[in-house]
């Protein structure tokens, strides 16, 4: 099976992110491919592997990756700079964008 690859592997939504891009191809029931991938000490079957002919790399380690916010965390905050622009009657093009009260 060929397919595209552009898809994130997410190890922990927040703290770590490896994306990878490139087509890769998917094998099942090749016991001597298996063999070479499995870690002896780890007690789970190999089920299905992916080769990707990586075209991109980019790694985000966790100590770098600042903490996101959700909307409801950041809407008190600009809200209050979006009533002082429109007070102000500057960045009318910001104004317009924001949310009506």
């Amino acid at each position: 099976m060929n397919a595209p690859c552009a898809e994130p592997v997410v190890t922990d939504p927040i703290k770590a992110q490896q994306d990878q891009a490139g087509p890769r191809t998917m094998e099942r029931g090749d016991s001597d491919f298996q063999e070479d991938l499995v870690d002896a000490d780890y007690d789970a079957p190999v089920e299905r592997a992916w080769f990707v002919d990586v075209a991109t790399f980019d790694w985000n380690c966790s100590k770098h990756i600042t903490q996101r916010f959700i909307e409801a965390d950041i809407t008190p905050g600009i809200g209050m700079l979006i009533t002082r622009f429109r007070d102000l009657g500057t960045l009318p093009e910001l104004a317009a964008c924001s949310k009506p009260e």
